[in-house]
């Protein structure tokens, strides 16, 4: 059994197929491309080291979606140089994209993994919200990285949550203490759980 067998999508993508993580293969099959609304629809299949299944989106050859081009789809045999963006039912999608091929863009994902590596989950801070939301508050916890909560995300973000009316809210400039809930990995945020000092 391969280690990430026993892995849901978020631990895959956190642990063994980084976001913005280079891959390469060669492309296998692949669909006619099709045009809907303006956008690329298809994509090739790639064989690549990794113990899942690849595919590589048209939608994701090209930085804008007006640029696109049959042309510019693989063929078969074709070897192809990406970087994982998503995982989803046990699939690798890839993206080559130039702007996420780039290596400024590489280079912030290796940033992100970096930061959240020195972070504990459930480890408590204290931050000072820089932005309220309608879905919840943007708080800058010290780091180069901004963390978030995220209204939706009460089940796992392992603090309270916030009152139903957002005049009750936090305001901007507040400082508040949080406890590290997740990491929003395609967001490169941190997802915080709220713990308001009365407990409330």
């Amino acid at each position: 059994m391969h280690q990430d067998d026993t892995m849901n999508a978020y631990e895959v993508l956190l642990i063994t197929h980084r976001i913005g993580s280079r891959i390469s293969g060669t492309v296998i099959s692949r669909e006619e491309p099709a045009d809907f609304l303006g956008a690329a629809v298809g994509h090739a299949r790639l064989q690549t080291e990794a113990a899942y299944p690849a595919l590589l989106p048209y939608s994701h050859l090209v930085d804008h979606q007006s640029s696109f081009s049959p042309k510019i789809v693989p063929e078969i045999g074709a070897q192809v140089d990406a970087v994982v963006f998503n995982f989803l039912d046990g699939t690798l999608y890839l993206s080559a994209k130039p702007k996420d091929l780039s290596e400024t863009t590489i280079r912030k994902w290796r940033e992100y993994y970096d930061y959240i590596g020195s972070l504990a989950i459930g480890s408590i801070i204290t931050g000072t919200v820089e932005r309220v939301v309608p879905f919840g508050l943007f708080v800058n916890i010290g780091g180069p990285f901004i963390g978030l909560i995220d209204i939706g995300h009460l089940r796992f973000n392992g603090g309270v949550q916030l009152p139903f009316d957002p005049a009750d809210w936090p305001n901007e400039g507040d400082e508040i203490q949080c406890n590290i809930g997740y990491f929003r990995l395609h967001d490169q945020q941190i997802g915080l759980g709220w713990l308001p000092a009365n407990g409330a």
